[in-house]
C-alpha cells in the first residue's frame, strides 16, 4: 500500500543514497568525464550521441528493471499499486516538464524585463538574426532586448514561439562582427532544437529520482520485501543524482555544439572567440562591483529554472587561475587575452557543476576547429 505520511526513514536513505552517489561521481567518474575537450566535429557527435543513448537506454532499463525486481521479490505483481506508483510519479515529472516548458517564455520576459528592439543601436541585432537566419536556411525567431545589467545573450523556445535575447550591455560591448559571432551561437541552438532536447533527457533524472521516493513509500506484508523495496528506491535515487550530472555534461557538448555552429556559418571563428573574451572580462571586473553571488542570480540560476540557454555561464568564471594583468589592458588588444584564456588551467571539479565547458575549453574547441575547416 502507499504511504502518504511522512517517512523519515525514507527520507534519510534518500539523503544517504543522494550524499553517496554524489561522493562516487565526483571522486571517480566526473573528472575522467571532463579531463579533455572535442577535438573534431565527428568526435562531439560521437560524445553527444553516447552520451544521449546512455541517458535515454539506462533510464528505461532501470525502470524496466525496476518493475521486474519488484514482481520477482513476490510480494509486489503487476498490481493496481505498482502501476499507480509508475503512472502517477512518471505522469506527474512529464506534465510539470511540459508545463514548464510552455510557460517559460512569458516567465523569462518577466523575469529578464524584455521589450522589442526600437533604437537603432537594437535595431542592428533584427538586421544580423535575420541574416544569419537567411544564411542558415531557417526562420528568423522574435528578437528581444534585455534590460538587466549583465553583459550575456539567451535562446528560449516553447511549443509555438522561438525566441532570442540579448542585454542591453553586451550591445555596447561589441562591434557588429564579434555580435554575430555571438547571435550564431544562439540560433545554433535553436536550430538543434536543444531546449526541446534537454528538456526531454533531463527528465529521466528527475524521474528516476522521484520513482525511488516513491518506492520508498511502497510497503509490502512482509519486512523482508519492505527493506528490498526501500533499497531498491534508494538506488533509484542515487542513479537520478548520478544521471542529473550525464545531462549537464551532454548540455556541455551542445554548447560547443552552437559554438560550431556559429564558426560554420561565418567561416570564421574569431568574432565569437572574441566575444568570449570580452564577456570574460566584463565578469572579472563586475566580480568586484556587483560580487559572484550577485552575477549568478542574475544568470545561471534563471538558466536552469526558465530553459534559456545563455551564452556563457559566469558560475565557472570564478574558478579560473587568475591573471590580474587582464584589468589593465581592457578591450584595447582582445586577441592577446583570448590567447592568455586558452593557456588557463581550469578546475575539472567546478566544471562538472557548470552547464557550459569554460571559456578557454571553448576558444581551444574554436581553434581545432578552424584548423580542419577554414585553413
Amino acid at each position: 500500500m502507499f504511504w502518504f505520511i511522512y517517512d523519515p526513514i525514507g527520507f534519510l536513505v534518500t539523503i544517504l543514497a543522494s550524499t553517496l552517489a554524489y561522493g562516487a561521481f565526483v571522486t571517480l567518474i566526473g573528472p575522467r568525464m571532463v579531463a579533455g575537450r572535442p577535438r573534431s566535429m565527428a568526435q562531439l557527435s560521437l560524445n553527444m550521441t553516447i552520451t544521449a543513448l546512455l541517458v535515454i537506454l539506462g533510464g528505461l532499463s532501470l525502470i524496466y528493471l525496476t518493475v521486474y525486481a519488484l514482481q520477482e521479490w513476490g510480494g509486489i505483481a503487476w498490481s493496481t499499486s505498482l502501476s499507480e506508483l509508475l503512472l502517477v510519479y512518471l505522469g506527474v515529472v512529464v506534465f510539470f516538464g511540459l508545463i514548464q516548458y510552455a510557460l517559460s517564455p512569458v516567465i523569462i520576459r518577466m523575469y529578464y524585463k524584455l521589450r522589442e528592439p526600437s533604437t537603432p543601436r537594437e535595431m542592428r541585432v533584427v538586421r544580423i538574426v535575420e541574416d544569419l537566419s537567411r544564411r542558415a536556411g531557417m526562420d528568423p525567431p522574435r528578437v528581444w532586448i534585455a534590460d538587466v545589467n549583465i553583459p550575456n545573450a539567451f535562446a528560449f523556445s516553447s511549443f509555438a514561439s522561438r525566441n532570442v535575447a540579448v542585454t542591453s550591455p553586451l550591445l555596447d560591448m561589441l562591434s557588429d562582427e564579434e555580435l554575430s559571432g555571438v547571435l550564431g551561437h544562439e540560433l545554433g541552438h535553436l536550430r538543434h532544437r536543444d531546449v526541446q532536447v534537454i528538456l526531454v533527457l533531463s527528465l529521466i533524472p528527475v524521474a528516476l529520482y522521484y520513482l525511488g521516493r516513491g518506492l520508498m513509500f511502497l510497503r509490502s506484508s512482509d519486512e523482508e520485501n519492505t527493506g528490498a523495496t526501500l533499497a531498491l528506491g534508494a538506488a533509484l535515487v542515487a542513479f537520478g543524482v548520478i544521471f542529473s550530472f550525464i545531462v549537464r555534461h551532454f548540455n556541455r557538448l551542445r554548447e560547443y555544439f552552437a559554438d560550431a555552429h556559429s564558426a560554420m556559418l561565418h567561416l570564421n571563428h574569431k568574432p565569437l572567440q572574441r566575444a568570449l573574451a570580452k564577456i570574460h572580462l566584463a565578469f572579472e571586473s563586475m566580480k568586484t562591483g556587483l560580487g559572484a553571488e550577485a552575477v549568478y542570480a542574475a544568470t545561471e540560476t534563471p538558466a536552469k529554472m526558465l530553459l534559456i540557454y545563455a551564452l556563457v555561464d559566469p558560475f565557472i568564471d570564478w574558478f579560473y587561475e587568475p591573471f590580474r594583468p587582464w584589468r589593465l589592458k581592457g578591450f584595447a588588444d582582445i586577441d592577446s587575452v583570448v590567447e592568455d584564456l586558452k593557456r588557463m588551467e581550469v578546475s575539472a571539479m567546478e566544471e562538472l557543476f557548470a552547464s557550459h565547458p569554460p571559456v578557454p575549453k571553448r576558444l581551444q574547441f574554436l581553434d581545432d576547429l578552424a584548423l580542419r575547416h577554414f585553413t
